[in-house]
Protein backbone atom coordinates (compact mmCIF):
# COMPACT_ATOMS: atom_id res chain seq x y z
CA UNK A 1 0.00 0.00 0.00
CA UNK A 2 1.36 3.45 -0.88
CA UNK A 3 0.31 6.97 0.01
CA UNK A 4 -2.61 8.14 -2.14
CA UNK A 5 -2.03 10.43 -5.12
CA UNK A 6 -1.84 14.17 -4.52
CA UNK A 7 -5.18 15.89 -4.28
CA UNK A 8 -4.41 19.62 -4.06
CA UNK A 9 -1.79 22.00 -2.68
CA UNK A 10 -1.83 25.43 -1.05
CA UNK A 11 0.44 28.10 0.36
CA UNK A 12 -0.32 29.81 3.66
CA UNK A 13 0.46 33.36 4.66
CA UNK A 14 -0.70 34.53 8.08
CA UNK A 15 0.30 36.14 11.31
CA UNK A 16 0.19 34.27 14.59
CA UNK A 17 -1.97 36.65 16.59
CA UNK A 18 -5.51 37.90 17.03
CA UNK A 19 -8.35 36.78 14.75
CA UNK A 20 -5.99 35.59 12.01
CA UNK A 21 -4.57 32.96 14.35
CA UNK A 22 -8.08 31.78 15.27
CA UNK A 23 -8.92 31.30 11.58
CA UNK A 24 -5.66 29.50 10.89
CA UNK A 25 -6.04 27.17 13.87
CA UNK A 26 -9.64 26.33 12.91
CA UNK A 27 -8.55 25.58 9.34
CA UNK A 28 -5.47 23.57 10.21
CA UNK A 29 -7.29 21.58 12.90
CA UNK A 30 -9.32 20.01 10.09
CA UNK A 31 -6.13 18.40 8.76
CA UNK A 32 -5.41 16.34 11.90
CA UNK A 33 -5.26 12.69 10.87
CA UNK A 34 -4.77 13.47 7.16
CA UNK A 35 -1.68 12.48 5.20
CA UNK A 36 0.15 15.43 3.64
CA UNK A 37 3.33 15.96 1.65
CA UNK A 38 5.63 18.63 3.10
CA UNK A 39 8.49 20.52 1.49
CA UNK A 40 10.30 22.68 4.05
CA UNK A 41 13.80 23.47 5.24
CA UNK A 42 13.39 21.20 8.28
CA UNK A 43 11.48 18.29 6.74
CA UNK A 44 10.56 17.01 3.30
CA UNK A 45 8.35 13.98 2.86
CA UNK A 46 4.92 12.53 3.57
CA UNK A 47 3.51 12.76 7.07
CA UNK A 48 0.35 12.17 9.08
CA UNK A 49 -0.79 15.37 10.80
CA UNK A 50 -1.03 15.19 14.58
CA UNK A 51 -1.24 18.76 15.92
CA UNK A 52 -0.36 22.42 15.48
CA UNK A 53 1.08 24.75 18.09
CA UNK A 54 2.21 28.36 18.35
CA UNK A 55 4.53 28.91 21.32
CA UNK A 56 4.65 32.34 22.93
CA UNK A 57 8.01 33.26 21.39
CA UNK A 58 8.10 36.92 20.28
CA UNK A 59 11.86 36.74 19.56
CA UNK A 60 11.18 34.24 16.76
CA UNK A 61 8.03 35.99 15.44
CA UNK A 62 5.60 33.55 17.15
CA UNK A 63 6.35 30.50 14.97
CA UNK A 64 3.62 28.00 14.14
CA UNK A 65 4.67 24.34 14.18
CA UNK A 66 3.07 21.25 12.73
CA UNK A 67 3.72 17.94 14.48
CA UNK A 68 2.88 14.39 13.51
CA UNK A 69 4.53 11.27 12.17
CA UNK A 70 6.37 10.35 9.00
CA UNK A 71 4.17 8.28 6.70
CA UNK A 72 5.69 4.80 6.87
CA UNK A 73 4.16 2.16 4.67
CA UNK A 74 6.16 -0.56 6.46
CA UNK A 75 5.09 0.56 9.94
CA UNK A 76 3.74 -2.15 12.20
CA UNK A 77 0.93 0.19 13.24
CA UNK A 78 -2.30 -0.01 11.25
CA UNK A 79 -2.26 3.74 10.60
CA UNK A 80 1.22 3.85 8.95
CA UNK A 81 2.70 6.15 11.60
CA UNK A 82 6.49 6.23 11.57
CA UNK A 83 8.85 8.35 13.63
CA UNK A 84 7.67 11.69 15.08
CA UNK A 85 8.14 14.87 13.02
CA UNK A 86 7.85 18.56 14.00
CA UNK A 87 8.70 21.60 11.87
CA UNK A 88 7.85 25.27 11.35
CA UNK A 89 5.08 26.05 8.90
CA UNK A 90 6.87 29.22 7.80
CA UNK A 91 7.88 28.87 4.13
CA UNK A 92 6.66 25.25 3.98
CA UNK A 93 4.71 23.94 1.01
CA UNK A 94 1.97 21.48 1.92
CA UNK A 95 0.14 19.15 -0.45
CA UNK A 96 -2.83 17.13 0.80
CA UNK A 97 -2.50 13.52 -0.35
Amino acid sequence: MTAPARWFGFNLGFSCDGPDLDTVRATLARLVGWTIHVESVEFTGDMIVGSFDCPDDPYNDFPVYIAGWKYDEASQLEDSRGEPVRFKLRDARITIL
